[in-house]
């Protein structure tokens, strides 16, 4: 049942089309509306105080012929409405010093809804809050959808349903002091929501997480079909708290950084996990694996060892990826630490939750960083069950290498050394051969009794002087006649 409880201060103005001071206040079940203002018929306008309690849904829809929407708690099941509100001949709404509480969660600021002459309600509103608790929400995946990731069934293959992006174009910006997603939680928010013809951007212009800022863009589009893409930057995230709300574990003590750029197109997780293409790098400053000796692990070349009690402290931690139909691709895993490092390349199937990777740990001898033991690891298997195996061949291919290169080494040694003994031979021979000619050149000279000018060999001296006996000696007999 409805009651419906109205009082017009001048009610032959208001039915001839005036405006007249107004209250109205109208129940079902549990829920209220109340308007206090004033407000006109022809053409319709209001403008006033609202006061709505709507903490009986199933009534207020059942009125409508409608069955009430199964919303999360913290997303609207019971919903309070009071401000300044305006409806204006134009088809305009507006709310001003709004107060809107949806279950536990409380925000203030304004809105303003435009409907004449679009082809959907647009809507525009600044928000603020100070902490809001969607944890529910994490519940309602875990019930959904986790279990099918858990049992390696792979990604949910329901279809998502984003018909709710075609019935409004919206630009909502909201400021919180915290939101409880459940498995994350948020610190300090300044989100922005653009929704235009079922394609909503969602601008992160500073969240703060886990002692970070993530920062960035996120694109759902669901224009003829579905397509989710984004460009984000997560700078100086504390690991550990991250981890253990996300996974439960607490091993991982370090402060990192991600960035990531992706498109995924699919009307189902499943089509968009296997769709996923994009870029991207993580770095981890120093930090430790708690529970976890990986020096200990090489020297004692088993996989299951983890030394009760003991850390692997590490200087950094990094890498770059690519991704491709689904694939993550990566060829330059670094790992830097005291007493080990380690690099790593393979795949990653996201798509089919897959893994084939290759680690090659050092457990470092000497406290320059060289020497010590090499046990290259492939990780192969899927998510939900990996394997670890020694990668036999490639440490004996690796053993080949090593062994080949010092031997190229050795050879490209020897032969610098053998070239370098046969320049210095041919040099010796050379000054040798010099040294001699120029003795012959000499005992030459005495023999002839000539002296070389410069540039002039011994036979030219020895011809230029055969010359001027010869000459002199003419002289003489013409001058004797």
């Amino acid at each position: 049942p409805i009651s419906l409880d109205t009082t017009v201060a001048h009610f032959g103005k208001f039915i001839n089309g005036g405006v007249s001071a107004l209250e109205t206040s109208i129940k079902t079940g549990g829920s209220s509306i109340a308007f206090n203002g004033k407000a006109g018929i022809s053409p319709f306008a209001a403008d006033g105080k609202i006061d709505a309690d709507l903490a009986d849904m199933a009534a207020l829809f059942g009125v409508m012929g409608m069955e009430a929407p199964d919303l999360p708690k913290g997303m609207g099941r019971t919903a309070r409405l009071s401000g300044d509100v305006t409806y204006t001949a134009q088809g305009t709404a507006h709310l001003r010093n709004g107060s809107i509480r949806l279950d536990q969660n409380l925000l203030t600021g304004a809105v303003d809804v435009f409907i004449a002459g679009k082809e959907r309600p647009f809507v525009k509103g600044q928000f603020k809050a100070d902490a809001l608790d969607f944890s529910v929400l994490a519940a309602s995946v875990d019930n959904e959808t986790g279990a099918a990731v858990e049992t390696a069934a792979g990604w949910p293959k329901d279809v998502i349903d984003v018909s709710a992006l075609s019935t409004v174009d919206a630009d909502v910006g909201l400021v919180a002091n915290a939101i409880d997603l459940g498995t994350v939680k948020l610190g300090s928010s300044s989100v922005a929501v653009k929704l235009d013809r079922s394609r909503a951007v969602f601008e992160l212009h500073k969240v703060q997480a886990y002692q970070g800022v993530v920062s960035g863009q996120f694109v759902m589009n669901g224009r003829g079909g579905l397509s989710v893409g984004g460009d984000l930057k997560v700078a100086h995230m504390a690991m550990q708290p991250l981890l253990k709300d996300l996974a439960d574990y607490e091993r991982l003590i370090a402060v990192g950084d991600l960035r990531v750029k992706f498109l995924g197109v699919g009307n189902t997780v499943d089509a968009i996990m296997r769709s996923l293409s994009g870029e991207g790098s993580f770095t981890l400053g120093q930090g430790e694996i708690l529970g976890l000796d990986l020096a200990g692990m090489l020297r004692n070349l088993d996989a299951s060892y983890r030394g009760e009690g003991q850390k692997t402290v590490f200087n950094s931690i990094g890498a770059t990826f690519t991704m491709k139909d689904g694939v993550l691709y990566n060829d330059d895993l670094s790992f830097v630490a005291p007493l080990a490092r380690a690099d790593g390349s393979g795949e990653v199937g996201i798509g089919t939750q897959t893994l084939n990777y290759r680690i090659n740990p050092v457990a470092l001898a000497d406290e320059n960083g060289s020497g010590g033991i090499s046990v290259p690891v492939l990780i192969t298997g899927t998510w939900a069950n990996p394997k670890f195996r020694p990668d036999l061949k490639g440490l004996i291919d690796q053993n080949l290498a090593d062994e080949k290169a010092a031997l190229e080494a050795k050879l490209a040694a020897e032969k610098a050394a053998a070239e370098a003994r046969l320049q210095a031979e041919k040099a010796a021979l050379q000054e040798r051969l010099d040294a001699e000619r120029a003795a012959a050149e000499q005992r030459a000279k005495d023999a002839l009794g000539v002296e070389t000018q410069e540039g002039e060999s011994v036979e030219d001296a020895a011809r230029r002087k055969l010359e001027e006996e010869a000459k002199r000696g003419l002289l003489n007999l013409l001058g004797n006649n």
